[in-house]
């Protein structure tokens, strides 16, 4: 009878141990929920990559694919990756190969048209022999971080360009300096091809010019300096778009205004944009 009470003593451990196991796992779980902390693993041997709950609701990807093989997943993260970061990720892995840690920040767009930025640290595991199996890493979303960082660099340039505009002023004492100094400031400030002026900007005026113009020395310009021109719908509607703007609009990019034809025709516009 003594091995029997011994038996259901080990039988009685196991199933706390497997309960506090259970536990140890839902609490990690609830840990990244609530940290918004994602993790993954590539197993060196088996070739393949797996994504935890919480990175798969950052990547915005389904729980489906949580584990790939590598070829796979290689195919997903490509078009999950922003454009502009597709050059850089070749370094990435490159860097990857030389090291035994990894810390990437990238950004993606999202299934649903959202773009992220995230950011990946990651440690390489070996074998006894020192040969690599394995790399677990953790992943956290960090848009709202660095959308702060781009808003303050952005105030922080207008500030400095309107310092300059400022300076601008103080060391000129005819309004034709003061523009023409200022328009080349906009050329250099927003790496434009032409900077010029529109006079009136009066929607019900019979006729417009360009009184001044600066351009990009590759660029000719439009010409036709202080030549009155015909104050077409097209022409007339947009200056309507700038009167009641509190700000700049952009013109001709994707799901924006379009650029009037007879500017496009007569200048050469693909884009542009005005205050």
């Amino acid at each position: 009878m003594i091995g029997v009470v011994e038996i259901v003593d080990d039988v009685t451990e196991m199933g706390r141990s497997q309960r506090r196991l259970k536990e140890s796992e839902a609490k990690l779980k609830a840990a990244a929920r609530i940290a918004q902390l994602g993790h993954w693993e590539r197993d060196l041997r088996a070739n393949t990559i797996s994504l935890s709950d919480e990175a798969c609701k950052i990547m915005g990807v389904s729980p489906s694919t949580s584990t790939l093989p590598l070829p796979a997943w290689q195919t997903a993260w490509l078009e999950l990756l922003h454009p502009d970061e597709w050059a850089r990720d070749g370094d990435v892995v490159e860097a990857r190969s030389a090291t035994r840690s990894l810390e990437v920040e990238t950004r993606i767009i999202r299934p649903d048209g959202q773009s992220r930025d995230i950011r990946s640290l990651a440690e390489v595991t070996e074998d006894a022999e020192g040969r690599p199996v394995r790399i677990f890493g953790t992943l956290a979303d960090i848009t709202i971080e660095r959308e702060a960082e781009r808003e303050r660099s952005a105030h922080l340039c207008f500030l400095t360009a309107m310092d300059r505009v400022n300076q601008a002023i103080q060391r000129r004492h005819e309004l034709k300096e003061v523009m023409t100094e200022i328009l080349d400031l906009v050329l250099e400030l927003l790496d434009s091809d032409r900077a010029f002026l529109v006079y009136p900007c009066v929607p019900s005026s019979a006729t417009w010019s360009v009184p001044m113009e600066r351009t990009h020395p590759d660029y000719p310009g439009g010409g036709d300096l202080g030549t009155e021109l015909p104050m077409d719908d097209d022409v007339a509607q947009t200056f309507r778009l700038l009167l009641e703007a509190d700000g700049p609009v952009a013109f001709g990019a994707d799901g924006l205004p379009p650029v009037p034809r007879d500017l496009a025709k007569r200048f050469g516009f693909k884009s542009f944009m005005s205050m």
